[in-house]
């Protein structure tokens, strides 16, 4: 339910010995996001205002600790698990090393587990920061959850690559996502994401990483305009909104789909007729791994299910009655 890329309350916080320092934006690739900045022997991170979010000294780290599980994606694609000892929300991750250390799952850190570790180095999100005090290794800020456009995202392979040392990777990497990220001819159906938590209705905004992501799978996209996270509906908006699209998109965390139509009673009540859903279930398809280094075959797989109806790889159409 793109829980983690919307409902997060983002607090930019300051690097420990960084006073913050504007960016100059001369020589980005329209395909390379602005948010990261790769030197011959420091990174640098910034904030949506191009302020300096964080720094490091590049150094032979052995000992990593991923508090993002978007992170574990381009550390597996350059082949350098074996430097990472931790990692949060490892249950998320299908097929991880043993030897990898959970560190905390769900909104919960585990300190002690991480101090235990004696990591050199620490990735995370920069809302996490505080949390960290008390621990002394380097920490390393990447809010790469502010990047909106798909290629601008998996280009943050970049960062990861001159990080753990494989700078030629992950350029070869990249180039590979750009050149199979084509985008498929127009499809006139509207499609829509309206998730209901605690009895509060969120629809993305129109700048979102996600209606990106459906804008360029040749699909119209159903958000408010010029909003870059979600944004909170009343009832009467939510009842407009879903009655106003074609299909409703709608990503399950739920290992198997049984029960659906229980987890989508509220949208169901609003529906004034069966609901369409392009349903993703993210467990079995590991879909928000993929989506971050494989977004050309995502946006491919869902034209393409829209225009033929059938099963794809990410997607499926399920239709439930009112």
């Amino acid at each position: 339910m793109f829980k983690w890329g919307f409902l997060i309350v983002l607090s930019f916080l300051l690097s420990c010995s960084q006073s913050p320092k504007k960016k100059s934006l001369n020589a980005v690739s329209n395909f390379e996001s602005d948010l990261f900045e790769v030197k011959k022997d420091s990174v640098f991170t910034y904030t949506l205002n191009h302020e300096t979010l964080s720094s490091l000294r590049l150094s032979s780290f052995r000992k990593v600790v991923l508090l993002s599980t978007p992170f574990y994606a381009y550390v597996e694609k350059l082949g350098a698990e074996n430097k990472v000892v931790g990692l949060f929300n490892k249950s998320r991750i299908g097929n991880i090393s043993d030897s990898i250390m959970s560190v905390g799952e769900g909104s919960e850190i585990d300190i002690e587990q991480i101090i235990s570790l004696n990591p050199d180095l620490i990735i995370c999100n920069s809302y996490q920061l505080e949390a960290l005090e008390s621990i002394r290794a380097d920490k390393f800020l990447v809010d790469d959850f502010n990047e909106s456009s798909p290629l601008r995202k998996a280009s943050v392979i970049k960062l990861f690559g001159a990080v753990f040392r494989e700078r030629t990777k992950s350029k070869s990497i990249f180039d590979s996502i750009v050149k199979s990220y084509v985008k498929p001819k127009f499809l006139n159906y509207s499609i829509g994401q309206l998730n209901n938590f605690g009895g509060v209705w969120y629809q993305p905004g129109c700048e979102t990483y996600l209606a990106n992501l459906v804008k360029d799978a040749g699909l119209q996209m159903n958000c408010v305009d010029r909003r870059k996270t979600s944004v909170v509906l009343s009832q009467e908006e939510a009842l407009v909104a879903i009655n106003n699209i074609d299909y409703l998109l709608f990503f399950d965390w739920e290992k198997m789909e049984e029960g659906l139509s229980d987890r989508l009673t509220e949208s169901r009540r609003l529906s004034k007729s069966n609901l369409q859903i392009i349903y993703c279930n993210t467990h079995q398809s590991d879909f928000f791994q993929k989506s971050i280094l494989m977004p050309g075959e995502i946006i491919k797989d869902l034209n393409k299910v829209v225009k033929t109806k059938e099963e794809g790889e990410f997607f499926k159409i399920i239709n439930l009655e009112k």
